[in-house]
């Protein structure tokens, strides 16, 4: 670029962003343009949630040519753990013989809604998103694999 800003196109400038970002991205969790990964620091945020460090990047024109942004950052993220294990330690409660009241419930859905979770009962791993709860208890469901 030779300190000529202005003849430096925008596409230049994410095709290098691209290009940065691609080995970053296969071993770390992308969230938006951040990455994220349990080797840079994890915390307990309790309830069912941790929080991993990461850094946000862009590349950015300057009078001198191109620099990389590189900033600090964190987010939470549910830990890897069985939804019931999850329930548990959202409610803060040793077993789960009782039923949830309906406030619960309600609680549970809007914290679970959209969470991608990995079906392991059956002879394949799928991974599926949480869409809704049933208000039965899990001993009274049934259902048809389709």
């Amino acid at each position: 670029m030779r300190g000529r800003q202005l003849d430096t196109s925008q596409e230049t400038i994410q095709v290098l962003d691209v290009v940065f970002r691609a080995t970053l991205s296969m071993n770390n969790a992308v969230v938006g343009r951040s990455f994220f990964s349990p080797s840079f620091g994890v915390g307990d945020l309790g309830n069912g949630f941790k929080y991993w460090k990461g850094f946000y990047q862009s590349l950015r024109p300057i009078q001198m040519g191109l620099s990389l942004n590189i900033d600090m950052s964190a987010r939470a993220f549910y830990e890897p753990i069985l939804v019931t294990d999850f329930v548990a330690k959202y409610f803060n409660v040793k077993d789960m013989i009782r039923p949830l009241s309906d406030q619960e419930c309600l609680k549970v859905k809007r914290a679970l809604r959209g969470i991608k979770v990995e079906l392991a009962h059956r002879k394949h791993v799928q991974c599926r998103r949480i869409s809704g709860l049933s208000v039965q208890p899990t001993n009274q469901l049934t259902h048809v694999d389709q």
